[in-house]
């Protein structure tokens, strides 16, 4: 089954848009979900207009590229604080 780029692209936007949206100095943490295994990530907005995305792993905090969110994963916020 073929999906039209569109789509595609509006689901992705529609679920990174509370990630996409962290301020500089605003922490955010993110429930992931996708069926097997449920992590979570903090989002960081940083003084540069980035963000740095960490995932809890062992009880710490492990900055890790592949932490973002992929297409087919839920995403929650879970608190925000600044």
């Amino acid at each position: 089954m073929r999906i039209p780029l569109h789509t595609l692209l509006n689901k992705i936007d529609a679920q990174m848009k509370s990630i996409y949206e962290t301020e500089p100095g605003e922490v955010r943490r993110f429930e992931i979900t996708n069926g097997d295994k449920d992590r979570e990530i903090q989002v960081s907005g940083t003084e540069e207009g980035g963000l740095k995305i960490e995932e809890l792993q062992d009880g710490e905090w492990v900055v890790n590229s592949t932490s973002a969110p992929r297409l087919g994963e839920s995403v929650t916020e879970v608190s925000k604080s600044e």
